[in-house]
């Protein structure tokens, strides 16, 4: 009986080298199309960015017993305690409006410019009482009609609505 002896292959072949990269180009130019900086992709990631900051100093406003306000320019936004009135927080923390409320992680001023042409249609504040509820400059008023503010960038818009009284947040595309 004749027994063969192979040699014990070492490395890739060729043909299974062609493949592999062939494999990885595709998934590359896959992911390329699906998450490169297309405007529509860009304005959407922003709106959401947006919305995760109201529902953010919603919670910093009744974690900290605070009225905030945030205001909305053409190019950005940013977030200070309410010093509109003249009424007294209940948190020591909240007296200073300037430059106090800092973005969590990494504890700058809460000031965020859009970007790649994206801008606010309008202006607008948005303030939220010491619960974390949309109300009026006074914060013992509650808000009876929503608060919308329209992000655009190059005919692509979108939404997002504060509902009274529970603050909920809503963003769509129009």
């Amino acid at each position: 009986m004749m027994m063969k002896f192979y040699k014990k292959q070492k490395g890739m072949t060729m043909i299974e080298l062609v493949i592999v990269l062939i494999v990885i180009g595709i998934v590359s130019g896959v992911s390329a199309m699906k998450y490169g900086s297309s405007s529509s992709l860009t304005i959407s990631q922003q709106t959401q960015m947006f919305a995760n900051h109201i529902r953010q100093m919603q919670a910093l406003s009744l974690n900290w017993g605070c009225n905030l306000k945030m205001l909305v320019t053409a190019s950005g936004y940013s977030v200070t305690a309410n010093t509109d009135y003249s009424g007294t927080d209940k948190a020591t923390n909240c007296k200073d409006g300037v430059s106090l409320i800092k973005t969590p992680g990494r504890f700058e001023d809460f000031n965020f410019s859009l970007d790649h042409d994206v801008t606010f249609s309008g202006t607008g504040i948005l303030y939220l009482d010491d619960t974390g509820q949309p109300s009026t400059a006074t914060p013992t008023t509650a808000k009876t009609t929503n608060t919308d503010f329209q992000m655009t960038e190059n005919g692509n818009n979108f939404r997002i609505r504060i509902l009274p009284v529970s603050g909920f947040v809503e963003i769509s595309k129009i």
